[in-house]
């Protein structure tokens, strides 16, 4: 199992109209997933365990995630990530994506439908464990450097809205880091 706390050292993500940082709670949270990892027989690799940035700009540090990964060939990797959408700071709540080849090989295939299955199912725990009140789908995507270049089963977690107040407060609190952790 890789674990990806998105973002570090010089790239702090999204900020709250606080100033709190998406790098500072996705690192916590990836944390608290790899303590709760300790209990199942897998082994486990985080891209970083503090806050530094892997590379001197955004490309190197996702090459370099992208590198780990690689080499840990990963039965899953999670990329744990926070949203914010100041248009609309009435918007929450967790969403998982997973990667959607556009170009399928055999092997792209079955990465896919195995990211799937397992953004459903935490997309399911998120849903059953966090009662915010509305429900959302895992959903394929295909944007960005890592969803287009991982060969091995990948699925980013949005962990919730920094630009939701609410929600921001909430994502701050070591046992709500620890809930999504366990979701």
């Amino acid at each position: 199992l890789v674990i990806d706390p998105g973002h570090g050292g010089f790239d702090g993500g999204a900020i709250s109209k606080a100033g709190v940082c998406e790098k500072d709670i996705n690192l916590a949270i990836a944390l608290s997933l790899k303590d709760i990892a300790r209990d199942y027989p897998v082994k486990v690799i985080l891209t970083r365990e503090e806050d530094v940035a892997l590379g001197e700009n955004k490309q190197e540090d996702l090459k370099a995630r992208k590198a780990i990964i690689d080499e840990a060939n990963a039965d899953l990797t999670i990329s744990i990530h926070l949203n914010s959408y100041p248009s609309d700071e009435l918007v929450y709540g967790p969403q998982v994506f997973y990667a959607k080849k556009e170009q399928k090989r055999t092997t792209e295939d079955r990465c896919e439908q195995v990211s799937k299955i397992y953004a459903e199912e935490v997309q399911k725990a998120l849903e059953t464990n966090i009662d915010d009140g509305r429900t959302r789908q895992a959903m394929a995507k295909s944007d960005t450097y890592l969803f287009r270049n991982i060969d091995t089963p990948y699925i980013l977690v949005e962990c919730g809205f920094l630009s939701n107040a609410r929600e921001a407060e909430m994502l701050q609190k070591a046992e709500y880091q620890r809930l999504l952790a366990e979701c």
